[in-house]
């Protein structure tokens, strides 16, 4: 497995450094039912611009199978966790082709002006997510880390280091591009965020019992639910970060990743809870950058350049 340079890991952190001066210049001046969540959000209003710097659009580096004209679409949503390293779920990584392009800096879905371009040059993936499962939509295991070909000067988002209580009742931040009601079928003209309060996981599984008969997903921690009526995950909202918001993008904290949802707001959405698969995301990493090999936990892939 290659090795990356020190230089590499070097620019990185100068990276972050300019990245944070940056950002505190401007501050002073200033995606169904069973099936993958859609592109945007129930509801929700437009977000605000600048405030969600390590939101990323992953956009199709070439045309995808049995889709026509997607080269360069918008396909799906990752969150910038490393200045080099993006996290998404595993459909989302299908999704667009694998080895997409990482657009950020965007607000407008369609942006073509003032944002990053990435590649995507390698990728780890949960090795528990099986895609011949019916329910392969669903969070368990719908993790996957992608790394960058250079890293980006945005702010990037916290993951949690300890196991948070996901306490009934609290608020968080939902974000993403796309369609805002159930009959639509195109994406927002921008990113959408709203308030979804976070649900105890018993409601969520009767809520969904009859839709997904027989899975247990509910019942364990490796899933966060969560309803305010008529707002929620639609379709094309994969991997659609929630977030839990402090006073500026650096305090804010990742709970889960879009996963599941009926696109009606009213069974809950679900998530993949980001905060139980904290080790496997800082191994993830480590695997990435090639310190050190890959464990049974992870399947790397890296582009065919055959």
């Amino acid at each position: 497995m290659q090795k990356f340079a020190p230089s590499r890991l070097a620019v990185c952190a100068l990276v972050l450094a300019a990245a944070a001066a940056t950002a505190g210049a401007a501050r002073r001046e200033l995606q169904g039912a069973a099936g993958g969540a859609g592109a945007a959000i129930l509801t929700g209003r437009p977000a605000e611009h600048g405030r969600w710097p390590y939101m990323v659009q992953l956009r199709a580096a070439a045309a995808v199978p049995r889709r026509s004209n997607t080269k360069g679409q918008f396909m799906c949503h990752g969150v910038l966790i490393q200045p080099d390293v993006v996290l998404t779920t595993m459909t989302c990584f299908h999704l667009s082709g694998r080895f997409p392009e990482a657009r950020l800096g965007c607000t407008a879905t369609n942006c073509t002006r003032h944002y990053e371009s990435r590649q995507v040059v390698a990728a780890a993936l949960h090795q528990g997510w099986d895609p011949s499962r019916p329910e392969k939509f669903l969070p368990e295991a719908n993790l996957a880390l992608l790394l960058l070909d250079r890293c980006s000067k945005k702010s990037c988002l916290r993951i949690p280091t300890v196991a948070l209580p996901l306490n009934p009742g609290k608020s968080a931040t939902i974000l993403g591009w796309g369609a805002t009601r159930w009959a639509d079928t195109g994406v927002a003209r921008a990113l959408m965020q709203a308030s979804l309060q976070l649900m105890p996981q018993s409601a969520c599984n009767l809520l969904w019992r009859g839709l997904v008969p027989g899975n247990p997903w509910w019942r364990q921690p490796k899933a966060i639910c969560g309803l305010t009526p008529g707002t929620g995950l639609c379709w094309d909202d994969n991997a659609a970060p929630l977030v839990l918001p402090g006073k500026k993008p650096a305090q804010d904290l990742l709970l889960g990743l879009g996963s599941a949802s009926e696109c009606t707001g009213w069974r809950g959405s679900g998530f993949t809870n980001v905060g139980y698969y904290r080790g496997w995301i800082r191994g993830g990493i480590r695997v990435l950058r090639g310190r050190v090999p890959a464990g049974a936990q992870y399947i790397v892939q890296r582009p065919d350049r055959r």
